[in-house]
């Protein structure tokens, strides 16, 4: 493990590209070498937009004590991202690729930046050469596998992990590997040789992706407390995948596995502070971070769906649900999800019109896929629009339904929050509160005093939520 560093070190010095000096920036941090890493960060800003804002922002952290370099700093470190500044280093990347066909780094690049502006074949094209020139590299490895990943293509997604050079003896490469396995509902083959390696690591950040990897899949297999103790090692001293994993842990085990003041410490971990904001209710500040992680994930669609989620239900902020919607189809032209949530957005904004088209798009899916009971609401909402009222309240019913046997809460309580909504608006308020403590008696926790007041106190909490919008401004430059 000691010579990860060193190998990173020599392959930067022999092709000085961006991409090799950032895998070095990367592991100088996780095996902290506290020496090296002035200068490096140095080499990083120097570099500008041709390093990732995350890396960027790293640098400046490193260098939080030298003020004429903070102060001097060439970049933009908001989460503005203008296509015509993408589009410019789409240009430099190219010309760079054919000057440098045997660079790595520079196809991985521009496969990043074709993703961001929706040119997915493009961004394919560039991934396999950057696999071709350099498969075993771990960077590379990592990034395809999460390409493919996004590509719903977990096969192609676990076998670039396995042709990566050292996959066995590496950590990081058999965390995403168990990942890999788990999102797409099966069990890694590598989990033997995966504990075996966790259990012989010393450095707990080096192992804290592959612990919590580990952690989830005790978990799926049953045995809670084991995956309590191992996500608890794993949190000591976290990545900010590990981070966010872990917050997640904890939601589903009911136990505290990441400390509060580990996750306000990281300064990059918007994805576990937007989940953990969530799970304690605060609705403005996971939206928020929501913006964050999508904006250091522009291509990812989780943040997308997550914050348009929390825009469209718990903010009822339309405006901002749709923006974020808009951003994060770009990358992602054929999510359910993220087209769902940009019809219910149209047709709260009043644009019923563009919201049946967009509904006539997005399908009907087949009955007992686990999204039919989501189109069977959204489907109320626009009937509702229409003025079909009581065919709305059929789909509605059909929706509460089917939600009641599988005993989803969230679902019922967003379809809840949105047929009340509608029933009210209609001056129906007596029909509203009912099926708010309808719901309640069903599913517990759910009151309509509250529940009544986060339908209609539209000021307020758009209020909560106006600090949000100059962010949400700056996604609109990418539409």
């Amino acid at each position: 493990m000691s010579g990860w560093y060193e190998q990173a070190r020599a392959d930067w010095l022999n092709n000085r590209s961006a991409g090799y000096l950032a895998d070095l920036f990367s592991t100088a941090l996780v095996e902290d070498k506290k020496d090296d890493l002035p200068y490096l960060s140095r080499e990083i800003l120097d570099l500008g937009d041709r390093i990732p804002k995350g890396l960027q922002r790293l640098a400046l952290n490193v260098l939080h004590d030298d003020a004429e370099v903070v102060s001097n700093a060439k970049f933009d470190l908001s989460v503005k991202v203008e296509k015509e500044a993408v589009s410019r280093y789409v240009s430099r990347l190219r010309k760079r690729v054919v000057e440098f066909p045997g660079n790595a780094f520079a196809w991985h690049d521009l496969s990043y930046m074709y993703n961001l502006l929706g040119e997915q074949r493009k961004a394919e094209r560039a991934m396999l050469v950057a696999l071709r020139v350099s498969s075993s590299h771990r960077v590379i490895a990592r990034s395809a596998s999460r390409f493919y990943m996004h590509q719903s293509d977990p096969e192609s997604a676990s076998k670039v992990l396995r042709r990566a050079q050292g996959f066995s003896k590496d950590p990081w490469l058999l965390a995403a590997h168990v990942a890999v396995a788990q999102a797409s509902g099966e069990e890694s083959g590598q989990l033997t040789v995966a504990r075996r390696l966790y259990e012989q690591l010393t450095n707990r950040l080096q192992s804290s992706e592959l612990g919590m990897a580990l952690a989830t899949q005790e978990m799926l297999l049953g045995r809670n407390k084991k995956a309590k103790v191992i996500a608890r090692e794993a949190s000591f001293l976290p990545t900010e995948n590990a981070l966010a994993q872990g917050v997640w842990l904890a939601s589903k085990l009911h136990a505290d596995i990441v400390q509060k003041d580990v996750v306000a410490s990281a300064s990059l971990a918007f994805e576990a502070r937007s989940w953990e904001a969530y799970y304690k209710g605060a609705w403005a500040e996971s939206a928020k971070y929501a913006i964050e992680w999508l904006s250091y994930e522009p291509f990812s669609v989780e943040p997308a769906i997550h914050g348009s989620f929390i825009a469209a239900t718990y903010l009822r902020d339309f405006h901002m649900c749709l923006d974020i919607a808009n951003f994060g189809l770009i990358s992602n032209p054929e999510s359910w999800g993220l087209k769902n949530n940009k019809v219910v957005a149209l047709a709260s904004l009043g644009k019923v019109g563009d919201a049946l088209e967009e509904f006539t798009r997005l399908g009907m899916p087949n009955e007992d896929a686990a999204n039919y009971v989501v189109w069977l609401a959204t489907n109320g909402l626009l009937l509702y629009r229409q003025g079909l009222i009581e065919d709305g309240r059929a789909s509605y019913a059909k929706s509460s339904d089917m939600i009641e046997k599988r005993k989803d809460r969230t679902a019922a309580l967003v379809s809840t929050f949105f047929q009340s909504a509608e029933e009210a608006r209609l001056g129906n308020m007596e029909q509203a509160v009912a099926l708010v403590n309808k719901a309640g008696l069903k599913f517990g926790g759910m009151r309509a005093d509250k529940t009544m007041a986060s339908i209609f106190e539209f000021d307020v909490l758009n209020a909560s939520s106006k600090e949000l919008q100059q962010r949400i401004e700056q996604l609109r430059d990418l539409q």
